[in-house]
C-alpha cells in the first residue's frame, strides 16, 4: 500500500459517501477528512426522492453497457449488504423497459448515503471527520478526491464536465395505483413509494441552473403516458397539483464518468517530446489528485463501482475494473484524443 496517511474528500453526495464506503470496505488504516459546502449529505441531484437503477443496453455490449453492467452488479450488491430492502430504503424487484424484464429497481439515495456514512462512520472511528458547511481548502495536506464538480477552485485538468439539469415530478397516490416495477422507456416512472408515484426526469444539458417547472411537470406526465398510458389518464387531474425537485447533474461528452488521477496540464504543455505521448498511460498526472465525477443521470449504477475502483487505485490494490473499462472512464481521455488530434486541448469545466 502506497505511504497515504490522510485522504481528503471533496463533496459528500452519492460519489463522496460511496468512496468513504469503499476506503472502509479496503482496509484505509489513515486519516480522512470530507468537505461538503452543503449543510448536509446528498443536497445535490443524491437528495432526490428516489433514484432507479438499471442496465444501459446495447447490441453490441460496447464498453458503457459492460462497464454500466458491472456497476449494476456493484451497487445491487452494496444494496444487500446495507439491508436495503429490509429497511425499505430500497426496492431492488427488477425494471421492466420496453416490455422487457431487466435487473434493478429504486433507491432512495439519501438514505443509501447514509447508511454509507454511517458504516464508515463505525470503521473510521475518530479518523473520518465529516466538515459540512465548509468549502474544502486550497491547499491539500494529503491526497484529495474531487466528488463534487461545483467545487470552488477545482483543478482545470480537461475534465470536459457538461451541467444537465432535470426535474422530476410526483402525486400523491396509493401503493395499488402505481406499477409494481418500475417501468423504463424515454423517462421512468416508479412504484409508488411512501404515498408519492415519482415520474422522470427532464435533460436539459447545458443548463447550469435548474427550477422546478410547469412545463417540466407537463413533461414527465407526457413521459407517464408513453410508459403507461392509462395510468397517466387516471393521474391527469391530480397533476396540476405536481410537486417536484430539480437538480444539475454533471456529465460527460461520452455518458461515461471520471475515475481516476487528472492530467496535468502544465505538465503536458512543457512536455519535451510531445509527439511520444500516443497512449493514456504516457500523460503527466496531477500528483496526489483524483477525481469521481461526471456521473451524469447514472449516479447509483456508477458510484459503487466507482468508488471501489478509485480506492484501490490510490491504495495500490488490485484493479476491479479490466483495463478496456478502467481507459473508458480514465480522466484524461479527453486530453489525449484532442492531443492526438491537433495537439489543442479541451476546455475545462
Amino acid at each position: 500500500m502506497p505511504n497515504c496517511a490522510r485522504i481528503e474528500i471533496v463533496g459528500l453526495g452519492l460519489a463522496g459517501a460511496c468512496l468513504l464506503r469503499a476506503l472502509a470496505l479496503e482496509g484505509f488504516e489513515g486519516e480522512v477528512v470530507a468537505y461538503e459546502q452543503a449543510d448536509g449529505p446528498a443536497q445535490g441531484a443524491s437528495g432526490n426522492p428516489l433514484g432507479i437503477l438499471h442496465p444501459l443496453r446495447s447490441a453490441d455490449h460496447n464498453r458503457s453497457s459492460q462497464f454500466y453492467e458491472l456497476g449494476l452488479q456493484t451497487c445491487m450488491a452494496w444494496c444487500e449488504s446495507l439491508q436495503g430492502n429490509p429497511q425499505g430504503w430500497a426496492g431492488l424487484n427488477g425494471v421492466v423497459e420496453l416490455g422487457t424484464e431487466l435487473p434493478g429497481g429504486w433507491i432512495q439515495p439519501a438514505r443509501f448515503v447514509q447508511a454509507c456514512l454511517q458504516e464508515a462512520d463505525a470503521f473510521f472511528g475518530t479518523r473520518l471527520r465529516l466538515r459540512f458547511s465548509t468549502p474544502a481548502p486550497g491547499a491539500s495536506r494529503g491526497t484529495r478526491v474531487y466528488c463534487s464538480a461545483r467545487t470552488d477552485g477545482q483543478m482545470e485538468a480537461g475534465l470536459s464536465l457538461t451541467p444537465v439539469a432535470g426535474q422530476v415530478s410526483w402525486v400523491m397516490a396509493e401503493p395499488e395505483e402505481g406499477p409494481a416495477k418500475v417501468l423504463c422507456g424515454a423517462g421512468y416512472v416508479a412504484p409508488v413509494v411512501q404515498g408519492r408515484l415519482l415520474v422522470g426526469a427532464s435533460f436539459e444539458r447545458e443548463t447550469p441552473i435548474a427550477e422546478v417547472t410547469l412545463q417540466g411537470h407537463l413533461e414527465n406526465l407526457d413521459r407517464l403516458a408513453q410508459l403507461d398510458a392509462p395510468l397517466a389518464e387516471s393521474m391527469r387531474e391530480r397533476w396540476s397539483r405536481a410537486e417536484g425537485r430539480a437538480s444539475v447533474r454533471w456529465a460527460t461528452r461520452d455518458r461515461l464518468p471520471l475515475i481516476g488521477q487528472p492530467v496535468d496540464l502544465a505538465a503536458l504543455a512543457l512536455h519535451p517530446h510531445p509527439q511520444r505521448i500516443s497512449q493514456l498511460h504516457h500523460l503527466p498526472r496531477l500528483a496526489e489528485t483524483y477525481v469521481l465525477l461526471g456521473l451524469g443521470s447514472r449516479g447509483l449504477t456508477t458510484a459503487p463501482l466507482g468508488a471501489v475502483a478509485l480506492a484501490r487505485q490510490i491504495l495500490g490494490a488490485p484493479a476491479v475494473l479490466p483495463g478496456h473499462l478502467a481507459d473508458a472512464v480514465d480522466p484524461g481521455r479527453f486530453v489525449l484524443r484532442a492531443h492526438r488530434r491537433k495537439g489543442v486541448l479541451p476546455e475545462a469545466h
